[in-house]
């Protein structure tokens, strides 16, 4: 632990107090630090990262622009290339085909990473330009939540939207077949590693191997934004990368996990769905399986509005895990499918669960239909579909004793507050899914947005919540934060 923080304190003064207090100070170079971003010591390698990002963060455009075209150079990438990476067919790439020198400086040599140098060349370019993209995105990013953060307070809102098209305007665009190649290496490096710990292979991963596929996971989530074009097979990538982060290897399982989640902020539904089949695959092993629904819990925590509209298939996914049918599996996948519900009970105003009678209802998006299902958790099926909102419901919630609902729905016009009855257990209406009659609809005023044309933010959208203060009375807050009481 003691060198630990040394290593840091070292890395940090280095690399950011000494540029900020001295006027003569000269960056690293970015060769070196690549080459050691691909060392074996830990304490090298991730130092050499954190500095490299240091750099491009505080590198000016002109001189990213000029780093790029040095890292997209014929000697890293092959203009003429042509095809594909293949999951189920995973060819090596073709050694160092229509690739010259480039103008590199005299002491700077390509890394041996592997037994092909052309896979080397791009793993190395890989780092420097996802980085570089990764930057400009983040920076993106902050300009629209700072101009959302704008928006809910009532300020013009104008300036940062110059901002945000100033950094769109000028962001620095890769090619697609750079991007195209990096991520056929990335996928090379990430499948070849997952086929040999999946196939038992007896070759032991060396530490340069664990070095290498662990920031090609790493590359790969960070700029999941760029890649996922050419990645044709969404769900088996999903599916190795979450084999992966339940490898013993700490570095490789931890960055895996990320790129992980990284992957299920991209693409929720294939994330759901992939995480669904692992969970139900009786064949895989208990730790693969319960690691599956633990990886959902992990996304809502993480990145809880990604999975908004992908949250009916997450709950009906979660509950098909407590069949009582299946008793093996729902042994098996009891712990971690109560996590799931939790979590999502925890981040969600359009889920609730009732303890008492083992409820779990969830508000349906536009796009299914805008139904609340009601689900019976003692025989995971549904109970009952609640049928009467046009549009996305975003809130709802059980009276205490279960025998209402109420639910909301901001985008009706107008918005309206709708209560349910819900009591009714008879064995012919459970039988035929017979729908629950709204016994009251309240409409509601239209939240006046600060600016014209301005959308609310799905941030906003998770602070509704519907608070039940008595019976039969609920305290409704609604997404620009006020508040207001109605009875049934």
């Amino acid at each position: 632990p003691s060198k630990q923080v040394y290593y840091t304190q070292v890395v940090s003064h280095y690399g950011v107090h000494l540029p900020d207090h001295l006027q003569t100070y000269v960056e690293p170079s970015v060769e070196v630090l690549v080459v050691y971003s691909y060392n074996q010591t830990e304490e090298i390698h991730m130092a050499s990262r954190l500095l490299l990002q240091g750099v491009i963060e505080r590198s000016s455009l002109p001189t990213l622009r000029k780093i790029v075209e040095r890292w997209t150079s014929e000697h890293y990438f092959s203009p003429k290339m042509e095809g594909g990476f293949n999951v189920k067919n995973r060819q090596a790439l073709l050694p160092g085909e229509g690739f010259k020198a480039g103008s590199l400086s005299p002491y700077f040599e390509t890394p041996v990473l592997s037994s092909d140098p052309t896979m080397d060349r791009r793993l190395i370019a890989a780092l420097v330009l996802c980085l570089i993209a990764a930057d400009q995105q983040r920076k993106r990013q902050k300009t629209r939540e700072r101009a959302a953060r704008k928006a809910e307070k009532g300020e013009d809102v104008k300036d940062v939207e110059n901002d945000y098209k100033d950094q769109k305007d000028s962001a620095i665009k890769l090619t697609s077949s750079v991007v195209r190649q990096i991520t056929e290496t990335l996928l090379k490096v990430v499948f070849d590693v997952g086929s040999r710990h999946d196939t038992n292979d007896e070759r032991p991963l060396s530490p340069q191997d664990i070095v290498v596929s662990s920031l090609a996971a790493e590359l790969m989530g960070k700029g999941f934004f760029l890649w996922r074009r050419h990645v044709t097979d969404v769900a088996s990538l999903i599916s190795r990368l979450h084999r992966l982060s339940l490898i013993k290897r700490a570095a490789l399982a931890g960055a895996a996990h990320r790129a992980l989640l990284q992957a299920g902020q991209s693409a929720p539904r294939s994330f759901i769905r992939q995480m669904g089949n692992e969970a139900l695959n009786l064949k895989s092993k208990a730790r693969c399986r319960s690691g599956a629904l633990f990886a959902i819990v992990a996304l809502v925590k993480k990145y809880p509005s990604s999975l908004i509209n992908a949250l009916p298939s997450a709950v009906q996914i979660i509950i098909k895990c407590l069949d009582p049918s299946a008793p093996a599996l729902r042994k098996s996948l009891l712990r971690p499918a109560t996590a799931a519900l939790h979590a999502l009970v925890q981040n969600y105003p359009s889920v609730t669960f009732h303890q008492k009678s083992q409820r779990f209802a969830v508000g349906t998006t536009a796009r299914t239909s805008s139904v609340i299902v009601i689900y019976d958790l003692r025989t995971a099926t549904k109970w009952r579909i609640l049928s009467g909102h046009k549009k996305t419901i975003t809130a709802v919630s059980f009276n205490p004793s279960a025998t209402y609902l109420a639910s909301y729905s901001p985008d009706e016009e107008p918005a309206a507050l709708k209560f349910w009855e819900t009591g009714s257990q008879g064995f012919l209406t459970n039988f035929l899914g017979i729908t629950c009659q709204c016994i009251k609809t309240v409409p509601l005023p239209g939240i006046q947005l600060a600016a014209p044309g301005a959308q609310l933010t799905s941030e906003a959208l998770l602070n509704n919540r519907i608070v039940w203060i008595s019976p039969k009375m609920v305290k409704l807050r609604r997404e620009d934060g006020t508040v207001t009481n109605h009875s049934i």
